[in-house]
């Protein structure tokens, strides 16, 4: 429990801040787009759960495996499962620019797995996902402002604080 965070009366002040916080959050939620933002929230918590979980394996797997075999390892999972999936779900074009894009998502994929894998082994999971979530949050801010690959330019100021705020918590982790 978070008592140095407290106002004297057990704790209570972290919850309600944590009660507003999700207040906000999901009344915007449902302003945007109903159903549609309802799955999305959903998929991205269920996402970061798996990322937090797949840390801790790599993390413990690369420790027996090293980083190379663990990323060819898990490469080869995520890619097979991602073209079985694709060829029933998708049905996806295969264009020359859409492969070339593949090729190097996979490339950087590899780069991944390999700094988590590490990181994660040498300085806890929460640690290194602090780290690269922050460096994520800044390059995703960035490559939405310059628009790049294709989407329209989306930069604002609220979204900068948003990121600001998640890096000052980061930083809060990574130094205690």
């Amino acid at each position: 429990m978070c008592t140095h965070l407290a106002d004297g009366r057990n704790g209570r002040l972290p919850r309600i801040i944590l009660r507003g916080v999700l207040v906000v959050v999901l009344g915007r939620v449902n302003e945007l787009q109903g159903e549609r933002m309802r799955s999305t929230l959903i998929l991205a918590v269920l996402a970061g759960v798996c990322v937090a979980v797949q840390t801790s394996l790599t993390g413990a797997a690369q420790r027996t495996l090293g980083p190379a075999a663990l990323v060819a390892i898990s490469g080869l999972t995520t890619g097979g499962v991602a073209l079985l999936l694709s060829f029933f779900v998708a049905k996806p074009e295969f264009t020359g620019r859409a492969v070339g894009y593949a090729i190097a998502s996979g490339f950087l994929g590899a780069v991944i797995v390999g700094s988590i894998a590490v990181a994660a082994g040498q300085a806890g999971v929460a640690r290194a996902l602090s780290l690269v979530i922050a460096a994520q949050l800044i390059a995703g801010l960035l490559l939405d402002a310059l628009g790049v690959f294709g989407a329209g330019a989306d930069f604002s100021i609220p979204k900068a604080l948003g990121v600001v705020l998640i890096v000052i918590g980061g930083a809060l982790v990574v130094s205690f």
